[in-house]
Formats: C-alpha cells, sequence, structure tokens
C-alpha cells in the first residue's frame, strides 16, 4: 500500500531522512503483560511530517488465546472472529515489525509519534522485547505527543488552544481539523487514529506557524 515518494530537487536527503514513526494501537486492556495486542498501524515521517512508508498489522496470540476485558472491545469495537482470519501471530508481527523499522533507522533511530503515546509505546516495547528486540535499538528518548504538544498550547499566557479543549483526539480534531469530524465516529481504530493524529498534527504546526508570522 505504501512505496517511498520520490525526493523533489529542492529538498535535501535530510529532509527526507526518516524521522518519526507516528503510530497506533488497539489492545484486549490497559495492561501490556496482561492483555492481548490485536493492531498497530504506522506511519514513517520525515522532518514535515510527510509520510514515507507505513505498516498494518492485525494481530493473534501465538497461542490462539485472546486475553481481553469488556471494556476495552466495547471501545475498539473489534470483532474477534473476524480478527482472528486476518491477523498473524505476535511472532509473525513482530518479525514483520522489526524488519520495517530496521528499513526506518537506517539513517538514525526514530522518535515515537502519536497521542497519549505511553500505552502505544508499552505494548509495543513488550512485542519487540519479546522477540530479543529493546526498544532503545530503535527509538531515541524524545517523543511527539499530540496531547503534550495540547496541553502546552493552553498554557496562561499562550492560549493558542481554548481552555475548554481537554486535548484528547477528538476535541483536537473538531479544533483543528472540523472537516474531518465525520472520521470521529471511526475512532478507537489504529487506522483512523493514526491519521487523525497526524492530521492534527499538521495542523498545529501550521496554526501556530502562521499565528508567529503574523505576531
Amino acid at each position: 500500500k505504501y512505496s517511498r515518494r520520490g525526493t523533489p530537487q529542492s529538498m535535501t536527503q535530510h529532509d527526507q531522512a526518516p524521522m518519526y514513526f507516528l503510530f497506533d494501537v488497539e489492545t484486549g486492556g490497559v495492561k501490556e503483560q496482561q492483555t492481548s495486542l490485536l493492531s498497530l498501524y504506522g506511519l514513517i515521517l520525515n522532518k514535515r511530517l510527510e509520510v514515507l512508508d507505513g505498516i498494518d498489522l492485525k494481530v493473534k496470540p501465538n497461542d490462539g488465546v485472546y486475553r481481553v476485558n469488556a471494556a476495552a472491545m466495547a471501545i475498539n469495537k473489534i470483532d474477534l472472529v473476524v480478527h482472528d482470519m486476518e491477523a498473524v501471530t505476535e511472532t509473525e508481527a513482530a518479525k514483520t515489525l522489526i524488519t520495517f523499522l530496521n528499513h526506518g533507522c537506517q539513517m538514525g533511530k526514530l522518535q515515537q509519534a502519536g497521542h497519549n503515546c505511553d500505552l502505544d509505546k508499552r505494548f509495543v516495547r513488550k512485542l519487540l522485547l519479546d522477540h530479543g528486540v529493546e526498544w532503545d535499538d530503535l527509538f531515541t528518548h524524545r517523543t511527539l505527543d499530540s496531547a503534550q504538544a495540547a496541553q502546552f498550547l493552553k498554557l496562561d499566557g499562550l492560549e493558542f488552544i481554548p481552555k475548554g479543549c481537554n486535548g484528547s483526539l477528538a476535541k483536537l480534531v473538531l479544533e483543528f481539523c472540523p472537516g474531518l469530524k465525520g472520521q470521529l465516529s471511526k475512532a478507537h481504530n489504529a487506522q483512523v487514529d493514526c491519521e487523525l493524529t497526524l492530521a492534527v498534527l499538521i495542523a498545529m504546526r501550521d496554526s501556530l506557524g502562521n499565528a508567529l508570522q503574523h505576531s
């Protein structure tokens, strides 16, 4: 589905170098040691937040036993019967992801990007570690998190985002990307959340850049 884009003459190799891995996961719960990773969707981005490559994985446990709780499944609405027919095992998923990330790291480690990145990181870090790869082998310690960026933009004296905006992905979409409002009905799907997060990050960057230029 994805292919690396041709590099315009006006852009340097550094401009096109992979910098971020923006990703989202859906899981069977919030505890990575006790519940299953179900899906991962991720995009390799350059420093301009342009998409260079992508990965889309549906995952099932190696032993075939899904560890999920009702609350999580009510949110992600994944039909496990359909999911199981499309998914690959954790081992297959890990091999595919590691190959993908190693390719993305050819010019240096990547920064994680996403929205409320902690849960996503914990589940992917476990998947990598279970298959012999440390998180720090692939990623820097820095994170580009749209939720954290939103909190900064709400600071007194800046107030670039209204205080009534709680920083949720849905609220940020409504604030910065109202044209994507219809996509919110599909939220809590790894691909949709990932693509909405990218749209929000781009819109936040452009809006702030325009405000600074005219200040």
